[in-house]
């Protein structure tokens, strides 16, 4: 799993500034951030289980993250998100 370093995430019709590390597995996304609003709009996410696509990071160099993803937690500075797979 490599590590990224972004200034701006988005998804969706979502976007947002904000600074923190990102890593893909095949196990999920793991996003790693200390920006507040950022966690709280994946926690809203994750109780709504909304499912997301066109997952973006950004610094300067785009990078984005094909397929659909839940969220599978997104306490403290952590985020994580697991590949969606439809019941």
């Amino acid at each position: 799993m490599e590590t990224v370093n972004f200034t701006r995430l988005s998804h969706d019709k979502w976007e947002r500034a904000a600074t923190g590390s990102i890593s893909y597995s095949s196990k999920g996304v793991d996003i790693r951030t200390a920006d507040g609003p950022t966690i709280d709009h994946f926690r809203v996410l994750r109780a709504d289980k909304t499912v997301i696509s066109n997952l973006t990071a950004l610094d300067g160099t785009y990078l984005a993250f094909g397929g659909r993803y839940e969220v599978d937690s997104a306490e403290d500075e952590r985020i994580f998100l697991r590949p969606y797979r439809s019941r």
